[in-house]
């Protein structure tokens, strides 16, 4: 779907699950998408693969990877976010932090195996 004003998807609608959704507002029930973009996004008990928005609310469910200013969440799982600011219940496994620290360690194991390898 192609910029639309405003998608509702749940398993009742005649969208069911979708593979890539680009609007101003998202409003998802019990469904899917893989790629979500707009500029309101809310999921209640559905699931997102990526998605990119201003405003992210999230109703026990479960996104991928989220890239947002901001995102809310409610007894949610969220493998990989980077946002301004998340708030609320969610399981983030992997953030920003967790992302700088990740690549500031493998450069310094590179480094040293690089290091040795002269020697």
């Amino acid at each position: 779907m192609e910029m639309e004003a405003e998608v509702t998807v749940a398993p009742t609608s005649p969208a069911g699950n979708l593979e890539q959704v680009q609007a101003e507002t998202i409003s998802l029930r019990e469904g899917g998408i893989g790629r979500a973009e707009a500029r309101f996004i809310d999921v209640g008990e559905g699931g997102i693969g990526i998605a990119f928005a201003e405003n992210v609310t999230l109703k026990e469910g479960g996104i991928g990877v989220a890239l947002a200013e901001n995102l809310k969440a409610d007894n949610s799982s969220i493998a990989v976010a980077l946002a301004g600011e998340i708030g609320g219940d969610v399981k983030v496994f992997f953030d920003l932090r967790a992302g700088l620290v990740c690549g500031l360690v493998a450069g310094i194991v590179i480094g040293l195996f690089k290091l040795l390898k002269r020697r």
